[in-house]
């Protein structure tokens, strides 16, 4: 299926397993550059070895999101990194926090 977003730049929370590695995986099925968010680094290193268009494009990003210190280091990263086209939050009570701490372009969503 052709979603219309190759290109595009995705940051997906809980990337580490589960539900958020299977979007990782299909989102960059779609061409999408996806920056992989968990606490384990070996795990999300895992999931990004399963990643198609493997060419160094897809980042990892190893923070613990419930901790002030983790979501910090974390929108540091992401400024770093430059715009987001799409966020998928895989965690439950963080997603204020996170929000806060990015600023959103008019006509987008947070």
């Amino acid at each position: 299926m052709d979603l219309g977003i190759k290109g595009r730049r995705a940051l997906v929370t809980g990337a580490s397993r589960g539900i958020g590695a299977a979007i990782a995986v299909s989102l960059a099925r779609e061409g999408v550059n996806v920056i992989l968010v968990a606490r384990g680094r070996e795990q999300l290193a895992a999931v990004r070895s399963r990643l198609e268009g493997q060419d160094n494009r897809h980042q990892i990003i190893a923070v613990d999101l419930t901790e002030e210190s983790g979501l910090e280091r974390l929108i540091r990263a992401v400024r770093e990194l430059g715009e987001l086209d799409i966020i998928v939050h895989n965690l439950g009570g963080v997603f204020g926090r996170l929000a806060a701490g990015m600023e959103v372009q008019r006509g987008h969503r947070a």
